[in-house]
């Protein structure tokens, strides 16, 4: 049985490591120190096993003790993780800034190195005004902040910072400031290490207490308050106690220590903004546009997925929207998928957007949408290249009556009496003709009514959402009988009822301009996000098949009504 269990934890811890991605990094519990003073330096593998280690030059540094090698595995919430270190201890030897190069190591067959660092020497009697201020204590609590000017939407990082030139415990969170004119996140993957600085001629441990991440939401100098932690600060007690004559001993006082007050001048982006404009801000985002697949018929919906990993502010990332031309059509795009994640310390997100594309017509189509962000580094927007996606089309089964005509040569009657395809045909033709007359004949009849349609009084409008919510009651039989239909008829009711409800011309209906006119007759978002998700919903189950739809039918149709009562409470006619 243990041979057994055994074997399952080697095959776990293997496949973990496969998973796991493999770095190599260096770091030092000191990036300021006075001459004289110890650095520790470390050099971590994680994930695999290393050969071939070789150590920068130290030179400029006393090499105390070291390398020495150590290897360790740790396993939380059941995923595993191995790394393996070589550690050195130095002194520092004189005054001045000193590099310490990268550091290189193999491991399953890759080479890897680690990023330089920097040490700054400082003499140790050395001070200045700025250095007593913060120093006048043991003990202080300082807010670091990346960068003091930004743009709307930017993404800042935010540090609280623990001082401590002797040993604290106990610290915890008493009171966070608001963040007002900020959207904030908070986040955890950073380097919990204690790090060595020195501040005039007192030597501090410093420690992140806690890190933000903020997206500027507007323009001008926006303060951020204070934060308050407690912790417990040792002191000695009085030389004259019984218990402690010599006054050895220390006592831990519970503190509260605030931090100092940050400001960011926040300043909006330039005009004017590009029409591919992504609304990111900050790094250059990636992007990568998916087919599902790369050939298909007329008769097919095809998926199309644009993927966005960005570091800006992620309630302005916005989607372009792709062109239809006149070999295809694409619908509105869709949130299909959203993810955040920490990535060398900053929030990331990652959005899926996902289109569906309609062939009209057979051939090749060549899709390669444009996208925009604004740069910060160098304060001008910058166009991303997306790598051009490809379709090839052919003729599906649903073909038309010029087609089948055609293909009525290559057909091996039965017997001689064909006389009567001919005739057949040119009644068809016919008949198409006077159906075509027909349709011509009310759509002038619809423009001309539409362009004379008088303008409705309150009480119809009232009635016309009466009956709405009266009709999407009657639909609801549909759904066991045909789905698609049931679909349909959803989707032509809420149309119906918005065009009629808000006057607007059905040459100038769309989905993007229905949104436009409920939020200028003040319905609230709220509304207009359940009244577009319906309709949402119906287009995804008529092109992608019915399992597409998330929402039964009874609460589908339920939520539809729901949705025209609402914006029947709150509309301004």
């Amino acid at each position: 049985m243990m041979k057994h269990i055994a074997y399952i934890f080697s095959f776990l811890f293997f496949t973990t490591n496969l998973i796991s991605q493999i770095t190599f990094t260096a770091e030092t519990d000191a990036k300021e120190v006075a001459v004289g003073e110890y650095i520790d330096l470390k050099f971590t593998l994680k994930n695999a096993q290393g050969s071939n280690f070789r150590s920068p030059v130290l030179s400029d540094f006393m090499v105390a003790n070291g390398p020495n090698r150590m290897n360790s595995m740790t396993i939380v919430n059941g995923q595993a993780s191995s790394s393996e270190s070589y550690s050195f201890t130095l002194q520092a030897k004189r005054e001045g800034t000193f590099t310490i190069g990268s550091a290189s190591i193999t491991a399953k067959g890759q080479y890897y190195s680690s990023q330089p660092l920097t040490i700054t020497v400082k003499k140790g009697t050395q001070q200045t005004e700025s250095d007593v201020k913060d120093a006048k204590g043991e003990v202080f609590l300082r807010a670091d902040i990346s960068a003091n000017k930004t743009y709307v939407g930017q993404q800042i990082i935010l540090d609280y910072k623990l001082y401590a030139a002797i040993n604290v415990n106990g610290i915890g969170l008493v009171a966070e400031p608001s963040y007002d004119g900020f959207y904030k996140e908070d986040v955890n993957n950073f380097t919990h290490t204690d790090q060595r600085v020195t501040i005039g001629n007192k030597t501090y441990i410093t420690r992140i207490l806690k890190r933000i991440a903020l997206f500027t939401q507007r323009e001008g100098t926006q303060t951020i308050e204070p934060i308050e932690f407690r912790l417990n600060i040792p002191v000695k007690q009085n030389r004259g106690e019984d218990n402690d004559p010599f006054g050895l001993f220390l006592n831990s006082v519970p503190s509260s220590m605030a931090s100092n007050v940050s400001q960011v001048i926040v300043r909006n982006l330039p005009a004017p903004t590009p029409k591919d404009f992504s609304g990111i801000v900050g790094e250059m985002p990636k992007a990568e546009l998916i087919l599902t697949k790369n050939t298909a018929t007329t008769d097919d919906v095809i998926s199309l997925k644009l993927t966005i990993t960005s570091t800006g502010d992620p309630k302005r990332i916005q989607v372009p929207l792709i062109e239809s031309t006149n070999k295809y059509t694409v619908s509105e795009p869709k949130t299909s998928k959203e993810e955040h994640s920490e990535q060398q310390g900053a929030y990331t997100t990652t959005k899926i957007f996902e289109y569906f594309v309609t062939p009209k017509d057979t051939g090749d189509i060549v899709i390669a949408p444009t996208l925009s962000y604004f740069d910060v580094k160098e304060e001008k927007y910058k166009s991303i290249n997306l790598s051009p996606v490809s379709l090839s089309i052919s003729q599906g089964k649903n073909v038309g009556i010029k087609t089948i005509a055609t293909n009525t040569d290559n057909l091996s009657p039965t017997t001689k009496n064909v006389w009567w395809m001919p005739f057949l045909i040119g009644l068809a033709a016919c008949f198409m003709a006077g159906v075509g007359y027909l349709i011509m004949k009310n759509k002038k009849q619809e423009i001309k009514t539409e362009k004379k349609q008088p303008a409705i009084s309150n009480a119809q409008r009232v009635v016309i959402g009466i009956n709405a919510t009266k009709q999407l009651a009657d639909i609801e039989p549909l759904y066991n009988e045909n789905s698609r239909r049931y679909y349909e008829e959803i989707s032509k009711t809420l149309f119906k009822y918005a065009q009629e409800r808000l006057d607007i011309p059905l040459s100038d209906f769309s989905k993007t301009g229905l949104q436009n006119t409920l939020r200028q007759r003040k319905v609230s978002e709220n509304n207009i996000h359940s009244f577009i998700e319906v309709l949402n919903t119906c287009e995804r189950s008529l092109f992608a098949g019915a399992n597409a739809s998330a929402m039964s039918s009874p609460k589908l149709t339920q939520t539809a009504i729901s949705a025209v009562h609402a914006i029947e409470k709150e509309i301004v006619s």
